[in-house]
């Protein structure tokens, strides 16, 4: 049979990089694994991991490592996921997900 909540005597909640609600909801705020832990009025105590991962994403930005490259020259980009509370990730997605828009300039010198 469960521990009926109202028993316990109130709850301490810490969480690292986060928040737990009254309802006992966690609130992530940085990406990574981080720990949780509670203490009732009784004194009984307990711990638990949560894995936080980036949230919608709210901007993308690509990392280049030098932005002038030659005709024949290839070069790796980093394609950077930043959700709405500011988490930067990097994100690897498959060559198909990528397209290209090539634009012509030509100046009046050219015409």
């Amino acid at each position: 049979m469960p521990f009926p909540q109202s028993a316990a005597a109130g709850l301490d909640w810490v969480a690292e990089r986060g928040s737990i609600d009254s309802a006992g909801y966690y609130v992530g705020q940085d990406v990574g694994k981080w720990q949780i832990n509670v203490t009732s009025g009784t004194g009984a105590n307990g711990t638990g991991w949560v894995t936080v991962e980036p949230g919608l994403v709210n901007s993308l930005e690509i990392l280049g490592p030098n932005p002038t490259v030659s005709a024949d020259e290839s070069i790796p980009l980093d394609l950077r996921w930043i959700d709405r509370v500011g988490n930067n990730v990097s994100v690897l997605l498959p060559l198909e997900n990528w397209s290209q828009k090539v634009e012509i300039f030509e100046s009046m010198m050219d015409l």
